[in-house]
């Protein structure tokens, strides 16, 4: 009974480690767009201001 119960414990402990890595790798894989985005606009922009 006390090792079913430290047993489920560390399985827990495993698996919330586990969703956290993964949010982490979804918070980067959301930033990396957003932050390519963010970069070709300001190229666009520069591009268009020596353009003008």
């Amino acid at each position: 009974m006390n090792d079913e119960e430290t047993r489920r414990q560390l399985n827990m402990e495993r698996r919330m480690r586990e969703w956290d890595e993964l949010r982490f790798n979804r918070r980067i894989s959301a930033l990396l767009p957003v932050i390519t985005m963010v970069l070709i606009s300001f190229l666009l922009m520069a591009l268009y201001g020596v353009l003008q």
